[in-house]
């Protein structure tokens, strides 16, 4: 079961701060496991990124989605990077 509430507004805001690095660096593929596992993104979240033409689209919607995984989103993604 996913948590459906927010992330702490620094966590949200040290991804804004980042979202062009991310956009520019990230493959969202090299993370879907370590997310998917610690309960981040389900498969089908996974399909929805996948959805995105290219990749800097497949990053903002992961983006986009991040927040509103809970509270330990951001340390489980920090931690896959």
């Amino acid at each position: 079961v996913l948590l459906i509430y927010s992330m702490e507004n620094s966590h949200r805001q040290l991804l804004n701060d980042h979202l062009v690095v991310l956009a520019t660096d990230l493959d969202p593929s090299d993370i879907y496991a370590h997310l998917i596992e610690g309960k981040v993104l389900t498969a089908d979240d996974v399909e929805l990124v996948n959805a995105q033409v290219t990749r800097r689209e497949k990053v903002l919607k992961l983006m986009f989605m991040l927040p509103r995984r809970g509270p330990h989103a951001f340390e489980i993604f920090a931690a896959a990077l």
